[in-house]
C-alpha cells in the first residue's frame, strides 16, 4: 500500500476515497446483475461481465479488510507515555492502520471531523467518546495510570462513567479485570481485555539500550543512586487545594467531589509529607556516605521542585531533576530507590537493584504490589548497606516478577501486539475513512499563539504561573526530528518494525503512515 497525500490512498493504482466508494457501489450493482451467471452462458460478451464481476468482488474483498481506519491517540504526559505510544503506533501501522498522535490537538481534530476513527480514550471524557461512536468509529480505553493496580476500588466509578461509551477497556492484568467485573457485574464482559500497557512492553531489559542517554552518562557516570519520589498529593506543583478545585470541575473526576474521598486525600497528603521528609533524610545520608557518587532525586512529574532543592543544595553531589524520561535515568543507574511508585516496577523489569524505602508505612495509602518491589527497609543505614552491596538476592527478582504477573500482563506477552490485533478487528470493513491534513498557515499561527501565550503566562508569580508551568511541563515542545530519532532507535532493537512516514500536523501533533514507495 502506498500513501501519496493526506487524503489519498494507492492500492496498486491511484485510488482516492471517492474511487473506493465507487468500487463498493459498483460491486453491489454487479452482484445483483451477475451474481447468478449460468455456467453455460460463457460468450465473449458475457466473459467481459464475468471478469468485471470477479474484479469487483476482488476489490470488495481487499477493501473490506478495512485497513484504512485512522487511529487517534492523544497523549497527556509525553515523558510518561510517548515511547509506548510510538511502539503501539508502529504495530498499528504494520497492520495498515494510519495513526495520529500527540497533544490535545488530536482530540480537536477528531471533534472537527465526522468520519469513523478509532479513538484511544485516556481521560474517560464521555462527550468525545459518544461523538466517535455516533460517527461509526470505535473507542478503546487505554489508561496510563490511576487504575493501574486499583488499590482504591472507588476509581471503578470512572469505568462506570463510560460503560455505555466505550468499545473496549484494556486492563493491565487479570487482577484488574476481576476487580472491575466484581464491581460492575452488568458491564459487558467482552469489553474488558487483559492486555497490559504498551509502555511496559518497552520496560523490558532488551530496550535498556534505547533509553541510554549519553549526556546523562557524561554528567553522572553509571554508578549513581536514583531516588524516585512520589509525593504528588502533598507536594503538588499547583498546591493541593488549587489542584482539587481544578479537577472537581471535570465531570469525569466526580470522585473528587465526594467529601469522604476528599478527607481521605487530605489524610494521604499528611502521610506523603512524612514519606517525603524521610526521603530527604535518606538522600542527605547517602550523599555523605558516598561523596564520590552522585545521588539523583527525581520528583514525580506533578510535584514541585523547591521542596527538594532548598534543603539539599548544600550537597554538591545531589541533583534534583525531572528532565527527560525516568527510564533514561533508570537505564544507567546503579541502584533505584522508591517508596510506592510504578518506577520501581520499571526498574525491576529493566534488571536494576531496587530498594523500597519506608520511613513510615500505612497500607491504606500504598499499593501492596508496588510497595513489595525491591528490598524493603525503613532505616537509612540499612539502605546504605544495600547500596554498597549493589545486588539483589539471587532469585528475588524472578519471584517478585512472578508475583506481579497477575497484575501486569506485559510479563507474559506484548501488549502492543494484542491491542493492534484488536484494532484491526474493529477496523475491518470500514472504508469511509479520513486522514488528517496539516493545519494551514492561520491554523498554525493560532496554535503557536496559544503556546507562546502560555510561555509568557508561565512567568507570572503565584498560583496562576504555577498552574501554567504545570500544564506546559506535561508536554514540552516535541520536534519531528526527535520523533524520527526515537523511531530509528526502536528499529535498531526490533528490526521487524516497519519503515514509516511521519508528518507534523501542527505543534506537538503528528501523523504516522506506511513508508511511501513508488511502483
Amino acid at each position: 500500500m502506498v500513501w501519496l497525500s493526506p487524503r489519498r490512498v494507492v492500492c496498486g493504482r491511484d485510488l482516492s476515497y471517492r474511487w473506493v466508494s465507487f468500487i463498493r457501489l459498483l460491486v453491489r450493482s454487479q452482484s445483483r446483475c451477475f451474481g447468478s451467471l449460468p455456467a453455460d452462458n460463457c460468450g465473449k460478451k458475457d466473459e467481459r461481465y464475468l471478469f468485471l464481476w470477479l474484479g469487483c468482488h476482488a476489490a470488495e474483498l481487499y477493501i473490506s479488510r478495512g485497513f484504512f481506519m485512522l487511529c487517534a491517540i492523544p497523549i497527556e504526559i509525553s515523558n510518561r507515555e510517548l515511547d509506548g505510544v510510538l511502539y503501539l503506533a508502529l504495530k498499528l501501522v504494520q497492520r495498515g492502520l494510519p495513526v495520529m498522535f500527540g497533544e490535545r490537538m488530536v482530540t480537536q481534530y477528531v471533534k472537527n471531523n465526522n468520519e469513523p476513527v478509532l479513538y484511544f480514550d485516556i481521560e474517560q471524557y464521555v462527550p468525545i467518546n459518544r461523538k466517535v461512536i455516533a460517527d461509526g468509529g470505535a473507542v478503546f480505553n487505554l489508561n496510563s495510570e490511576g487504575f493501574a493496580f486499583l488499590c482504591d476500588e472507588k476509581f471503578i466509578s470512572i469505568f462506570e462513567h463510560i460503560r455505555d461509551d466505550v468499545t473496549k477497556i484494556f486492563l493491565w492484568g487479570k487482577r484488574q479485570r476481576e476487580v472491575v467485573s466484581r464491581q460492575l457485574p452488568d458491564l459487558m464482559q467482552d469489553r474488558l481485555v487483559v492486555s497490559g500497557h504498551p509502555s511496559f512492553d518497552m520496560a523490558q531489559e532488551r530496550f535498556v539500550p534505547y533509553y541510554r542517554n549519553e549526556s546523562i552518562l557524561q554528567c553522572h557516570g553509571e554508578d549513581y543512586i536514583l531516588v524516585n519520589a512520589n509525593s504528588g498529593i502533598f507536594n503538588h506543583a499547583m498546591g493541593l487545594e488549587n489542584y482539587l478545585k481544578m479537577i472537581q470541575k471535570m465531570d469525569e473526576w466526580q470522585i473528587y467531589r465526594d467529601e469522604d474521598y476528599l478527607k481521605f486525600i487530605r489524610t494521604q497528603s499528611e502521610y506523603q509529607e512524612k514519606v517525603a521528609n524521610g526521603m530527604l533524610e535518606l538522600v542527605a545520608h547517602l550523599a555523605r556516605a558516598f561523596p564520590k557518587r552522585h545521588v539523583i532525586i527525581r520528583p514525580h512529574p506533578t510535584e514541585g521542585m523547591d521542596f527538594y532543592t532548598k534543603p539539599l543544595k548544600r550537597y554538591p553531589n545531589v541533583f534534583v531533576t525531572n528532565e527527560g524520561r525516568v527510564r533514561e535515568w533508570i537505564a544507567s543507574a546503579r541502584v533505584v530507590v522508591h517508596h510506592d511508585c510504578t518506577t520501581s516496577l520499571e526498574a525491576l523489569l529493566m534488571g536494576k537493584p531496587v530498594i523500597q524505602f519506608r520511613p513510615v508505612y500505612d497500607e491504606r495509602f500504598n499499593d501492596p504490589l508496588l510497595a513489595g518491589i525491591g528490598l524493603a527497609t525503613g532505616k537509612v543505614e540499612e539502605a546504605e548497606a544495600i547500596v554498597r552491596d549493589g545486588e539483589m538476592p539471587v532469585g528475588l527478582r524472578e519471584r517478585q516478577l512472578a508475583n506481579l504477573e497477575p497484575s501486569l500482563a506485559n510479563i507474559g506477552f506484548v501488549a502492543a501486539e494484542m491491542i493492534a490485533d484488536q484494532a484491526v478487528d474493529v477496523a475491518r470493513g470500514v472504508v469511509n475513512t479520513w486522514i488528517p491534513e496539516p493545519l494551514g498557515f492561520w491554523g498554525n499561527v493560532k496554535c503557536w499563539r496559544k503556546h507562546l501565550s502560555k510561555q509568557l503566562r508561565a512567568r507570572q508569580p503565584g498560583r496562576n504561573g504555577r498552574k501554567v508551568r504545570y500544564a506546559l511541563s506535561k508536554f514540552p515542545r516535541l520536534s519531528l526530528d526527535a520523533v524520527q530519532l526515537r523511531l530509528d532507535k526502536l528499529r535498531v532493537i526490533e528490526p521487524s518494525l516497519p519503515e514509516v512516514d511521519v508528518t507534523s500536523l501542527t505543534l506537538n501533533t503528528f501523523l504516522m503512515r506506511p513508508r511511501t514507495t513508488m511502483d
